[in-house]
């Protein structure tokens, strides 16, 4: 299939003449001087706001220069602890002396709130006339460390109601609060729902016994004792004080793996939720470590809980709070597994599980820790978009983070894709997202970029440094692709790519560290440092924009569902190569005064 390629561009014709042996030999012209410093270019944007608090990590600048090509970036300045602004001066120089230099602003401020965690259980049940205890709150702020903690409201423990305890705490800048709910209640006799016992699921949780294992890629095995499971087995076992009781085993592999009791319908446990989760552990080797959770039918669930202290070699109860689970994100009316619990190290661990079962009632402490809701403390504006709208901030207590040779950020808008680091134990990232904040001009700076439209990462990124593959720029406007560089663009036809991968299909789209970009490739032969920008865009389409120093060096527009790329040049030559000769993976089909249509074949 062929896949023609516009381009609108201006030609220079080069002509020389020659003369005799007894011409006069022409002295070579005196280079001209280079008086052009080079052009720092900042990571990131000239104004970042930083969190008192937080270390602040510098994202750096690059500087290119016209003749000296890529040139080192000195910088001058620090940020200090204290909030105020603080100016960082970034400095350039080539071989010939011309210095440039760029400054940045950081704005130091404490705009986080103090965290309040609450001591004891976010909802407490209280009988009728009995004691309500205050269990308090803790609070620790960033900048002010701890800070004292204010409780308003009150309980009466001789009228059933439902009461909320307010937990306040300021710090210089910012106040947050988090509440409690007691419930008082009258007296009632404890009905539950079981689980397992002696070994064996009970109604109605007919699904049976099940595990789900890393190492067949999170697939499930069911009551197979493990068979199809590398990772994890169980087996009943007579245990010397209990009995007839289950024993699961974690294979010395380190392999992800998970035990569960599971039903084929969900079960509704809104009746358990002044309740809890009780069952009973055992340790038989390992560290005594264990996470639990319940599901409510895919993708619902309570999350990950781990179990706060370590289980040793006796018997010990576990208690774990349904209202916590509801909080967490547990649908009550819809409960599919009556537990999910693994050795959190899954290394070996071997332990023994007993008696799970559902109570309405319960007494003594969770043995999960208590997970507070972020607090919604960062101000936001939110814009009419069509019948729908968008905010300018997200809330930083969404950001999270996973460990993938490397710390990589997610949830934190359009940010560097890297953080300082990561606690894989929490998701929540260390340091600081470095945005990347719109490279726009003209029309497209003037109204809302998404940030997932078909025309990519251009209007974010802005191009990719050729031999440096971290700011890789993509435009897909379907049926061809093309990736945006400091150069120019490349570009392939996806249907000639498009191939069988097992039992699905697609095309893929060429990795960035590929140089050889199968297909086209366009460059300007004046420049090789160019910054690019959309500079207008629509459902439609897209156009970026080269620029140098300010100044438009040429266009191209990308048509969604159009094989034509539109190309104007305003300064410098317009270059075209291609990977093959004409033949059969590349042809001319077209060419006139100001176009030329080129097609590809590229498997």
């Amino acid at each position: 299939m062929r896949y023609p390629l516009l381009v609108c561009c201006a030609s220079v014709l080069l002509s020389a003449c020659g003369g005799g042996d007894s011409a006069p030999v022409t002295p070579s012209p005196t280079p001209a001087p280079d008086n052009t410093a080079p052009v720092i270019t900042l990571t990131g944007a000239a104004t970042l706001n930083h969190e008192q608090g937080t270390v602040f990590s510098d994202p750096g600048a690059s500087a290119s220069d016209n003749v000296d090509g890529s040139v080192a970036v000195s910088v001058s300045g620090s940020v200090g602890s204290a909030a105020g602004t603080y100016t960082l001066t970034y400095s350039a120089s080539d071989s010939a002396g011309n210095t440039a230099t760029q400054q940045r602003t950081v704005i130091v401020a404490d705009t986080i709130a103090p965290t309040v965690t609450l001591l004891g259980q976010p909802v407490v049940m209280v009988e009728l006339g009995s004691e309500y205890i205050e269990a308090g709150a803790t609070a620790q702020d960033t900048v002010d460390g701890a800070v004292n903690v204010i409780i308003s409201g009150s309980v009466d423990t001789q009228t059933v109601a439902s009461y909320t305890l307010q937990y306040e705490a300021t710090d210089t800048a910012n106040s947050t609060n988090i509440s409690r709910v007691v419930h008082v209640r009258e007296a009632t006799a404890t009905t539950n729902l079981m689980v397992l016992s002696q070994g064996a699921a009970v109604a109605p949780w007919d699904a049976g016994l099940n595990a789900f294992d890393e190492a067949i890629g999170y697939a499930e095995c069911n009551n197979d004792g493990g068979a199809a499971c590398p990772g994890i087995s169980w087996q009943t076992v007579n245990d010397s004080e209990r009995g007839e009781v289950l024993e699961i085993q974690h294979a010395s592999s380190g392999s992800l793996a998970g035990f569960f009791v599971k039903s084929s319908t969900p079960v509704d446990t809104t009746s358990f939720r002044d309740g809890a989760l009780l069952f009973d552990l055992k340790t038989i080797a390992g560290d005594g470590l264990y996470t639990m959770k319940l599901d409510c039918s895919y993708p619902c669930t309570s999350g990950d809980q781990q179990i706060t202290f370590a289980v040793d070699a006796n018997w010990t109860q576990i208690t774990v709070p349904l209202a916590t689970l509801e909080q967490a994100g547990l649908n009550l009316t819809k409960v599919n597994t009556g537990i999910v619990i693994w050795a959190t190290t899954h290394n070996g661990n071997q332990f023994r599980l007993d008696n799970v079962r559902f109570e309405s009632t319960y007494s003594g402490e969770s043995s999960i820790a208590v997970t507070t809701p972020p607090a919604n403390n960062v101000d936001y504006t939110l814009t009419q978009l069509g019948a729908a709208s968008y905010s300018d901030t997200i809330n930083p207590a969404s950001y999270r983070c996973v460990y993938d040779y490397g710390n990589w950020i997610y949830s934190a808008g359009v940010v560097a894709p890297g953080v300082a680091d990561c606690d894989t134990s929490t998701g929540k990232p260390i340091g600081e997202p470095t945005p990347l904040l719109p490279h726009v001009v003209g029309q497209a700076a003037q109204q809302p970029v998404a940030a997932h439209r078909w025309w990519g990462s251009v209007s974010f990124i802005g191009e990719m440094t050729i031999g440096d593959p971290n700011r890789a720029g993509y435009i897909t406007p379907d049926p061809i692709t093309a990736r945006i560089s400091n150069t120019g663009f490349r570009m392939m036809g996806i249907p000639s790519g498009l191939n069988v991968y097992g039992i699905d299909f697609g095309y893929r789209i060429p990795d960035p560290f590929a140089e050889v970009f199968d297909g086209i490739a366009i460059a300007n032969s004046g420049y090789n440092a160019l910054q690019a920008y959309a500079t207008a865009h629509s459902d439609g389409s897209v156009t970026v924009e080269w620029q140098q120093q300010n100044e438009a060096i040429m266009h191209a527009t990308f048509v969604h569902g159009s094989p034509y790329v539109f190309v104007d040049v305003f300064k410098g030559d317009l270059q075209l190569k291609t990977l093959r000769e004409n033949g059969g993976e590349k042809g001319v089909f077209f060419t006139g005064d100001s176009s030329l249509g080129i097609w590809t074949s590229v498997a």
